[in-house]
């Protein structure tokens, strides 16, 4: 993730639970459509790849708490089965 200059990636449940971050902030763990978290950048583009299966979306960039308030940019994209099915959200 250093190489590319990434800060973080999360793997978020197509329900809106961020199963897995690098960084382990106040953010992982929790849920994104209903947690503290609802109202930022990575819900909106989590929200965003649902409805935009199959493309990557881009957040604006924002102040983001569980990073103590750092400007963040987040991009996100539906992971899907080899049959089509969605198995979750991948966020940088």
């Amino acid at each position: 993730m250093v190489e590319r200059g990434y800060y973080d990636f999360f793997l978020i449940s197509p329900e809106g639970d961020i199963l897995y971050t690098v960084e382990k902030e106040d953010d992982y763990g929790t849920n994104l459509k209903t947690g503290p978290w609802r109202e930022t950048g990575l819900a909106d583009v989590y929200r965003q790849a649902l409805a935009q299966n199959d493309r990557v979306v881009i957040s604006d960039l924002e102040a983001y708490g569980p990073s103590s308030g750092a400007p963040a940019m987040f991009m996100a994209r539906t992971m899907t089965s080899p049959q089509g099915k969605l198995i979750g959200i991948l966020a940088l």
